[in-house]
């Protein structure tokens, strides 16, 4: 059986510790690629934290993103699927989640929503390259349908 697409995570998978595709995974993509393969990234990352590698490699592909909620053409923005928490289910979540005490990160379009900021959002912005709202209390009732908490 002939391989004809490869997918890969991001995280501790396609990037490095310095959150960086390898010279060494860059490579074996474009062997890959040159062979007639086709290279798209699955990942629960947030669509913005993804296109930018995606276009450093200069895919035209479907991204899987959100852990797939939300799939997108890394050059055209074109949406082949998207499928976002029901409002109802979200905000039970939330509410949940704050009588808990969790810390939790709440992905609605491309911003990502948390409580305060603290030692994971920091780490997390690190990451993904991607900047963190905090808007307190209202953190734990959303009127938008997320993509991820």
């Amino acid at each position: 059986m002939e391989i004809k697409l490869i997918a890969s995570d991001m995280d501790d998978t396609l990037l490095n510790k310095d959150c960086q595709i390898s010279p060494r995974n860059e490579a074996a993509i474009r062997k890959a690629l040159d062979a007639g393969k086709i290279f798209l990234i699955a990942t629960g990352r947030m669509y913005v934290s993804v296109r930018p590698y995606a276009q450093k490699l200069g895919l035209d592909v479907p991204l899987v993103t959100y852990n797939g909620a939300l799939v997108k053409g890394s050059l055209s923005g074109k949406v082949y699927y998207e499928h976002k928490m029901k409002l109802s289910t979200a905000n039970e979540v939330l509410e949940y989640c704050r009588e808990k005490g969790y810390y939790l990160q709440l992905y609605v379009g491309d911003s990502i929503l948390i409580k305060q900021e603290n030692e994971c959002s920091r780490m997390y912005t690190k990451i993904s390259g991607i900047q963190t709202t905090a808007i307190g209390e209202a953190l734990y009732h959303t009127d938008e349908e997320p993509y991820k908490i």
